[in-house]
């Protein structure tokens, strides 16, 4: 609904802006300790309400639809490589209709995290469309490998 989303939280700064989600490790030293989140709506904003529900919503369903940071659930000691760091990625999505997976950042995956994204959770929830993109030649390469064995 706004025009740029920011969370900034010790040395974490994720920003969502002209529809897109980016993520930085870079520490903003004017930034201090604890966590701040901020939300801009422009006075010029040509976006509406009905616009916005309209990108996420099915008539019939309601809300179905929801975008992913694969990025963001990774941690320096757990990479996106293991079974269980996909479930924990996954976790409530089968409420949705359609996920799109966003792999922007994401330098490497593992062939079970992939597997247990594209093959174990779509097994589990066939109705789930899951798309993916911003993937780098690697991670699509894994991708592909995996979504051929499923």
């Amino acid at each position: 609904m706004c025009d740029r989303f920011s969370i900034v939280s010790d040395e974490l700064f994720y920003v969502f802006e002209e529809d897109e989600w980016f993520l930085s490790k870079e520490k903003k030293e004017e930034f201090g300790r604890g966590t701040s989140i901020q939300m801009r709506i422009s006075l010029k904003s040509k976006k509406t309400t009905q616009e916005i529900f309209d990108k996420y919503t099915n008539q019939e369903i309601g809300f179905h639809k929801t975008i992913v940071g694969v990025a963001l659930s990774e941690s320096p000691d757990d990479p996106h490589i293991s079974r269980s760091q996909a479930k924990r990625l996954m976790m409530g999505l089968e409420k949705f209709k359609e996920i799109a997976l966003d792999f922007r950042g994401v330098r490497s995956v593992g062939p079970a995290f992939v597997d247990e994204v594209f093959r174990v959770f779509q097994n589990q929830h066939p109705e789930i469309k899951i798309r993916y993109y911003n993937a780098v030649p690697e991670v699509e390469r894994i991708i592909k490998s995996g979504l051929a064995k499923s």
